[in-house]
């Protein structure tokens, strides 16, 4: 019953996202329906740019595998790997520690027990949230008991099912300065469609510090079409520090040779640079 409800809800906010000035799009984060108008071609198209990445790092390399659970990071040594949101799918975290020999500390409270065990995995069963509790653990917290203050190059890689927004909203600036690269998938992205308050801050908050390295839709989904603008209901971001940028701003073509789709189910790519 479930899985027919959310099927229906995807058919009819495409077709309102499409045809009509305004609508009710699902913010699965909050579990609440919004309503409202669609923001105009000329705002979308500047949102959409601004993340659109830039020729800041070369060269991209692939960790993970060839589907869900596999991601685009820099080619940089990395001291130090906080991962939130693992399922049983750790072979991003796998392929960085035969990389790097770097520690990895996990949280999921969805899963009991890594499926793979390697020396330098740290696992909790508890959930990374926005605040301590009894099942949750903020992200300050977090970096807080496990950071030890030699380590230079931390790294950063959450999907949280759309708890991003708020665990990302308050992580401590100057915590955000220490990670390197930020890999993340953010969830309900079409709520960008109304001008969605959060996903901008969180964007621009980690915008002051980092820049976006690449982007790809999570293929799960056929995409929302706005304005000729396709947009994905989830997106999954890599950010890197400023100072590890390069000079050359221009925007990247896109999918990356290194892309792979998520799942079976069509593929599509982004198209917000050629409109």
């Amino acid at each position: 019953m479930r899985n027919i409800f959310i099927r229906i809800y995807f058919l009819l906010a495409r077709i309102s996202v499409a045809f009509l000035p305004y609508g009710i799009l699902y913010h699965w984060p909050d579990k609440r329906f919004r309503s409202g108008k669609f923001v105009p071609q000329p705002e979308l198209a500047e949102i959409l740019s601004s993340i659109w990445p830039r020729n800041v790092v070369d060269p991209l390399i692939r960790l993970g595998t060839d589907g869900d659970g596999g991601y685009l990071v820099p080619n940089i040594e990395v001291d130090c790997l906080f991962s939130a949101g693992i399922e049983r799918n750790i072979d991003f975290e796998y392929d960085l520690t035969k990389k790097y020999n770097c520690p990895i500390f996990m949280l999921d409270k969805s899963v009991s027990q890594l499926p793979v065990e390697h020396r330098n995995f740290y696992f909790e069963e508890i959930w990374l949230g926005s605040k301590d509790s009894e099942d949750t653990v903020s992200i300050n917290t977090w970096i807080d008991t496990r950071y030890d203050g030699e380590k230079a190059k931390l790294a950063l890689k959450i999907d949280i099912e759309g708890a991003e927004y708020e665990v990302l909203s308050r992580l401590d600036i100057e915590k955000q300065k220490k990670l390197i690269w930020i890999v993340c998938e953010f969830h309900s992205f079409e709520n960008i469609l109304m001008g969605e308050g959060k996903i901008l801050e969180v964007f621009q908050k980690l915008m002051k510090t980092h820049k976006v390295a690449h982007i790809h839709p999570n293929n799960l989904r056929r995409p929302f079409v706005k304005h000729g603008f396709k947009v994905p209901s989830d997106l999954e971001v890599t950010f890197l520090r400023n100072d590890l940028c390069l000079e050359n701003g221009e925007k990247v073509d896109l999918p990356h040779i290194l892309d792979v789709q998520n799942n079976d189910k069509p593929n599509y790519s982004l198209n917000w640079c050629e409109l």
